[in-house]
């Protein structure tokens, strides 16, 4: 296939997206967008966060473009994807999709990019800070269950004045920053790439990796999920932790070893975690680390997926979409090398 040729009219688009009825007349625009491109829009039934290979076997032969979540695109996948031009992701991560057999089979993949929902995952994070800290989601259970007498017990650490370690100072990271100096924090960072301009400007400091673990109160994950992120955070990362610090993750479940993690809480090794992101989603109630009700804040991957930002991320992913239908180059491609040789 190849990435500059225009779609024929009348080609399917899948938008298989699990909230899209959440936000009612943004779907409505896309779709609208769509057909009046000449394209035929198809809303996939979908409420699950991630359809398994047997769905998308059924679902991409004759497809020419969808808008995904996070579903698994294998190479097996792609093979039955007669006719597909570009998978655009509503998100920004894209590691459940093969992307060099997209390249190879001259599909285009692109995301919504960072920017899109990084101030929803930014002011999440902090209420992931709050609601480890201070034991929101713990106190509530207790008294649901009447009781009331547990107020007198309970015990919380303020994120006011402690220090918040970001892991990533990527759109994220950076949203993050002024939200927590509102709370007082003092911010330190690692990141592969030093910003030195950002340090400056917002009175942030950039330390080393293993530093970071060892200073910070709060440690909040935003880098992305790859090989050399996978597991980050395993047995020797916890251990040189503050053994009163938490670990916040928005970002990717694989970052962190959950075995390790389960083991570092059992011990008290750390305080707690508030977790977003999970190694298997969607994870299930048999999780272990459920079952540390006191020590853990657990929610069903929603950081990034406020309102604002469903219709941030579904009108660039749709924007995204028709750029490649019509045979230009989007302004977010995630494999370049598909545009390798082919024309202008």
């Amino acid at each position: 296939m190849n990435p500059t040729d225009v779609a024929p009219p009348g080609s399917r688009v899948v938008l298989a997206v699990d909230w899209l009825g959440s936000v009612p007349d943004e779907a409505k625009k896309a779709i609208a967008r769509i057909e009046e491109a000449g394209y035929q829009a198809i809303v996939h039934p979908t409420t699950s966060h991630m359809l398994d290979e047997a769905q998308m076997l059924e679902l991409v032969p004759g497809v020419a473009a969808i808008i995904a979540g996070a579903h698994r695109f294998s190479r097996n996948v792609l093979e039955r994807a007669d006719e597909l031009r570009v998978i655009s992701r509503h998100g920004a991560g894209f590691e459940t999709i093969d992307v060099d057999a997209c390249t190879s089979q001259g599909v285009v993949v692109t995301n919504a990019g960072w920017g899109t929902n990084s101030a929803a995952v930014a002011e999440f994070t902090l209420a992931l800070i709050l609601a480890v800290g201070r034991r929101l989601g713990y106190s509530e259970r207790r008294l649901r269950a009447g009781d009331w007498n547990f107020r007198s017990l309970v015990e919380g650490d303020s994120p006011i004045g402690r220090t918040l370690g970001l892991v990533g100072l990527g759109y994220i990271g950076k949203a993050v920053v002024p939200m927590a100096k509102a709370f007082r924090m003092d911010v330190i960072y690692y990141d592969v790439r030093r910003d030195e301009a950002f340090e400056d400007a917002h009175g942030v400091r950039f330390v080393d990796f293993d530093d970071l673990l060892r200073e910070a109160d709060f440690v909040s994950l935003h880098v992305a999920l790859n090989e050399a992120t996978h597991h980050m955070i395993g047995d020797r990362e916890l251990k040189l932790m503050k053994p009163g610090a938490y670990i916040v993750n928005t970002s990717r479940g694989g970052i962190i070893d959950e075995v390790a993690l389960h083991r570092a809480l059992i011990e008290r090794e750390i305080a707690g975690a508030a977790l977003d992101t999970f190694e298997s989603e969607p994870t299930t109630a048999d999780n272990p680390l459920f079952a540390l009700d006191e020590q853990v804040v657990v929610t069903p991957h929603i950081a990034g997926v406020s309102r604002d930002a469903k219709k941030a991320m579904l009108e660039v992913s749709c924007t995204n979409l028709l750029a490649v239908l019509a045979g230009r180059r989007p302004k977010i491609v995630t494999n370049p090398e598909v545009y390798d040789g082919a024309p202008a």
